[in-house]
């Protein structure tokens, strides 16, 4: 699977997450383009979205929709599994400067 500079990968995430199936390498390119399907919970929470039998290159040239004041996410490659894999952090508002529970 090739996705290059102008490819756009939309991808829900939730409880029945999409997630690509590729029989051989892939090679990352253009946007991901992400969703929640439901509330996410405080803490840390990990997506496979792409599942290869080969090897990942490159990157996503740009995350949108996911990262917010309170949602931080960063894609990464599984070292184990060679697998996409997206993890998102809902911190609480104390964590930013200014910014409290209440």
């Amino acid at each position: 699977m090739v996705l290059g500079g102008t490819s756009v990968l939309p991808i829900e995430l939730g409880t029945d997450s999409d997630q690509i199936i590729a029989n051989g390498d892939v090679t990352l390119g253009g946007a991901l383009e992400v969703s929640f399907t439901e509330a996410r919970a405080l803490g840390v929470s990990a997506f496979s979205i792409v599942d290869e039998s080969g090897d990942v290159s490159q990157a996503f040239d740009e995350v949108v929709g996911i990262s917010g004041l309170l949602i931080q996410a960063d894609v990464g490659v599984d070292q184990a599994t060679s697998d996409v894999i997206v993890t998102s952090t809902v911190v609480l508002p104390s964590t930013f400067g200014g910014l409290s529970n209440d």
